[in-house]
Formats: C-alpha cells, structure tokens, sequence
C-alpha cells in the first residue's frame, strides 16, 4: 500500500472523494431504504425532497472542500499532473462513463418493464413511482462515480 506522502496530488483526491462520494452514497441508501432493501421507502413528497436536498448539499459542499484544499495545496507545491496521472484519470472516467451508460439503460428498461408487462413479470424489478425512478437513476449516478474514482486508485495502485 502506497503511504500518503508517497500519492501524487491527483491519487490522494480521488481517495478522499471516492470516501467522501461513498459516504454519503451509505448516508443516502440508508435514508432511502429499510435494511439492505434494493425497494425505496414510499415517502411523501416533502420528506423525499428533504432527503434529496440533502445528499445535493452535502455533496456539493464536500466536493467544494476538497477541490479548495487541493487547489491551495497545489499553489503551495508547485505540484503538477504527468502523462499517467492523465491517462489513470481517463481510464476512471471512461469506466465510470461506461457504467452510467448501463445504469441508465437498464433504468429505462425497467421502466418500460414496469409499465407494460404483467404483474408476475414485474415483482422484482418496479420502477412506477418518482421516489422509484429518482432512487434508482441517483444509485446509477453515485455507483458510476464510485468505479470512476475506485478504477483511477486501483491504477495508480499498478
């Protein structure tokens, strides 16, 4: 394992944003779900924005804390990016891009599911109501950023 001194300024933020990103993801599933639950809790409209407000705001704010840290940080240092960095950084990206794509995908077939098939069809994979499809695209979302971050550690880790 690779020693905090020993990062490039590029690794040790995407270690603290995959933490920061996978806290919140945790804080957002428990929130939305009973147990380990894939199926969200029924909410009322009020209580769903508040917990949606929620997890923008405190990504929002963790994102913003960490990129002024490191923009200060890099001032100080003189730190810059070289080839690799670029390339683990678009590997990340192209992974976690690739994993949205199928979320999304896969969201939309579910819907169409969901809306013509019949009731024995449908038991497991349900996406009908707003609470349903904005869980399951923010599930997408935050698991596509998590690879993205999780692929860009696991290559400065070669």
């Amino acid at each position: 394992m690779t020693r905090i001194e020993d990062m490039t300024s590029t690794q040790r933020q995407s270690w603290l944003t995959l933490l920061a990103d996978g806290a919140v993801f945790i804080w957002f599933w428990q929130k939305m779900t009973a147990g380990f639950s894939i199926r969200p809790i029924d909410f009322e409209p009020g209580e769903f924005a508040g917990i949606i407000v929620g997890v923008v705001f405190l990504t929002v704010v963790l994102h913003t804390a960490i990129a002024i840290t490191f923009e200060i940080a890099s001032k100080q240092q003189k730190a810059k990016r070289d080839e690799r960095d670029i390339e683990i950084e678009r590997r990340g990206s192209h992974i976690g891009y690739r994993i949205l794509q199928a979320g999304v995908g896969f969201v939309i077939v579910a819907m169409v599911m969901s809306s013509g098939f019949p009731e024995e069809f449908k038991e497991h994979i349900q996406l009908m109501t707003t609470v349903q499809i904005i869980f399951a695209l923010m599930v997408v979302s935050y698991v596509a950023d998590l690879t993205k971050h999780a692929v860009m550690i696991y290559g400065y880790g070669r």
